[in-house]
């Protein structure tokens, strides 16, 4: 049998649509391209644009008045494009990027809590979805597969976690495995977390003794984001602000 060259590989879909989430979930950089303006809005790495994951609608916060504000109440059409930050930098998991088109919109209005300014929250309803992995075609995401609840705990989602985790509750995980090991607090130099699933978290630490490392299962698995949160703080006595 001769193999027709221009055949492309069968897809999963699911698969496509929790890696989507996941992209969007974990950014590396994120631009925002306006319909009707010349260039981009911001590039989170330059220009401070973040985005949020809110149940596969991409989700930004900006100063009222400004020109993505602006653009969400004439209910501009625009396109994201997110460059993935999973895995480790360099990591073939970098190389796929995630494109959402649609049209802006103010969910929100508010006053940062920290400083008074009116802020608004800016949302880009989603209309297609494109997915695109280095040296391969770009893959259509299925809309009602990208947005669904089943994505919650994507892998860019608890990869996010868990970076949080580390980074901000570094205090609060120190005393937890100098508690768990009879070791005193002063002797646990640092506290990794890896591996983080519905199921459970890999714990890593360094004290006077070398490297160690840890894997903790929860009683279940997780089944949405508050639930994994509060196994996490039982767990480790930490957990996401």
């Amino acid at each position: 049998m001769t193999a027709d060259p221009t055949t492309r590989p069968l897809t999963d879909p699911e698969h496509d649509a929790a890696r989507a989430r996941s992209v969007l979930a974990c950014p590396a950089a994120v631009t925002l391209a306006i319909e009707g303006r010349s260039g981009s809005v911001g590039d989170s790495t330059v220009a401070g644009l973040g985005v949020d994951d809110r149940h596969g609608t991409p989700t930004f916060h900006c100063p009222a008045g400004s020109a993505l504000a602006g653009a969400a109440a004439r209910g501009a059409r625009a396109t994201i494009t997110v460059s993935s930050g999973l895995g480790a930098p360099g990591s073939a998991e970098r190389a796929t990027r995630l494109l959402v088109s649609g049209r802006l919109a103010v969910r929100a209005s508010g006053s940062c809590g920290c400083c008074a300014e009116s802020r608004e929250t800016v949302v880009l309803a989603p209309e297609a979805v494109l997915l695109a992995h280095a040296g391969g075609p770009a893959v259509d995401v299925a809309l009602a597969s990208f947005r669904s609840p089943d994505h919650e705990l994507n892998a860019g989602y608890l990869q996010r976690v868990a970076r949080h985790l580390a980074e901000d509750h570094q205090a609060e995980l120190r005393r937890t495995v100098a508690a768990a090991t009879a070791t005193p607090l002063e002797e646990v130099l640092g506290v990794g977390l890896s591996e983080l699933t519905r199921e459970g978290v890999a714990v890593g630490w360094v004290d006077r003794q070398g490297a160690h490392l840890s894997t903790l299962r929860f009683p279940r698995p997780a089944r949405g984001s508050a639930e994994l949160h509060a196994m996490l703080r039982h767990e480790l006595d930490a957990g996401p602000c």
